[in-house]
């Protein structure tokens, strides 16, 4: 679980193990689904390799975000898991590519005023900031992995 005080404290596997530890069974069964489909899509595009490398950086670097975002706890894989969404959209064909973000931001913008808690478990509020962050890594992620970027 990611817990400011304990990673300030020195406990960094927390940076990445925060998004593989839930709080329920169904919580794990959800994120766990959605990032089975999510790469079995990466794999039809070709950029299996890609995601995969994207959620071994997004892990960590979401929990240094949510750090100096100043959130006090996290756990669960759906910040990442957005972030490939949105890494995947844009690897995609027009056709799906533009829907998909749409429907995406109109989910991200609507999500937090009607619900207050998680789909998966009541009592489980959702964080959406980690949801927004995840976007954000995928989208500085894209930008950095453009064919011909030169950084020197």
């Amino acid at each position: 679980m990611f817990e400011s005080s304990a990673l300030l404290g020195g406990e960094l596997w927390r940076l990445v193990t925060a998004h593989f530890t839930h709080l329920s069974t169904s919580h794990l069964a959800w994120n766990t689904a959605t990032f089975l489909v999510l790469l079995l899509w990466s794999s039809k595009l070709g950029k299996l390799d890609e995601s995969l490398e994207f959620v071994a950086v997004a892990a960590p670097a979401l929990s240094v975000l949510l750090l100096l975002a100043g959130i006090d706890w996290y756990l669960g894989l759906s910040g990442v898991l957005h972030g490939l969404l949105v890494l995947l959209l844009l690897r995609s064909t027009a056709v799906i590519k533009w829907p998909g973000i749409a429907l995406l931001v109109v989910k991200l913008w609507l999500q937090p005023r009607f619900d207050g808690v998680s789909a998966v478990q009541e009592s489980l509020p959702v964080l959406h900031e980690a949801h927004w962050l995840g976007v954000a890594l995928a989208l500085g992620y894209f930008l950095l992995r453009r064919p011909g970027l030169q950084l020197s």
